[in-house]
């Protein structure tokens, strides 16, 4: 996994950490797995791949499940209501804010 340098830092929350990885613009690589329109809602299921390194060198590699829930607009573009990431690295260690 990254080094705490990279990705979480002590006493970040989830958003800091999030946008901790955004700001090092690695690839992502997400793949959907199921699509569950709704009323005015799509629920869409994918797995997610983040693999790239850190500033430091540091190789990140990161994959899981997510799961994002995007309602359209008038336009016919897409909002983002609510979007939910499970990564963890090789080894299963799950990331997460400390």
């Amino acid at each position: 996994m990254a080094s705490d340098s990279c990705v979480v830092a002590e006493g970040d929350s989830t958003r800091d950490t999030v946008l901790r990885i955004m700001d090092l613009r690695l690839p992502l690589t997400t793949r959907v797995l199921a699509v569950l329109p709704a009323a005015g809602l799509t629920l869409v299921l994918c797995e997610r791949r983040i693999d790239g390194t850190c500033p430091d060198g540091m190789r990140i590699q990161l994959s899981g499940l997510g799961c994002t829930v995007v309602r359209p607009n008038p336009n016919g573009t897409w909002r983002i209501a609510a979007d939910a990431w499970c990564l963890a690295d090789s080894d299963g260690r799950r990331l997460s804010a400390h």
